[in-house]
């Protein structure tokens, strides 16, 4: 999906309360900070969510400041990638587009836009566990043992 110039971006910080405290060795956190990104074409909204991790440098500033320079670019969401480094912004924006091209194309999840000679061999994919000692094929979804 290309992002075109009629959407509009909005980048919030929210506090979410926890239903009970996450307590660790370091502390304990009783609300997540989390940046919204929201984009509208005013009749479609594409959500995503992402909480800054301070380990990696993230803050809720920094990660603001990633999404509103990607916006100015109007890139292809897969060349997103090269745009945005991986961590918070590119999450919350990668999900946000996700979010707003499914809802504009009436389905409930990822739009998928391989072709189905793509998509058969990707369920036909024979999977190996770490070990290879549990051989399982992909069919439809489902798990055989062979």
């Amino acid at each position: 999906m290309t992002v075109q110039s009629q959407l509009k971006l909005e980048v919030v910080v929210e506090n979410w309360p926890l239903a009970e405290a996450f307590v660790i060795a370091r502390g304990a956190k009783t609300e997540a900070r989390v940046v919204v990104v929201t984009f509208n074409d005013q009749t479609y909204a594409g959500r995503g969510e992402c909480v800054p991790y301070g380990r990696y440098g993230e803050t809720a500033d920094s990660v603001i400041a990633q999404v509103l320079s990607w916006r100015d670019v109007s890139a292809d969401r897969h060349a997103l990638g090269l745009a945005l480094p991986a961590g918070a912004a590119r999450n919350a924006v990668d999900c946000a587009l996700w979010d707003y091209e499914a809802k504009r194309s009436g389905q409930s999840g990822p739009v998928d836009r391989r072709d189905d000679q793509h998509r058969r061999h990707a369920r036909q994919a024979l999977c190996h566990s770490r070990h290879h000692r549990h051989r399982q094929i992909v069919h439809d979804g489902a798990y055989s043992a062979l």
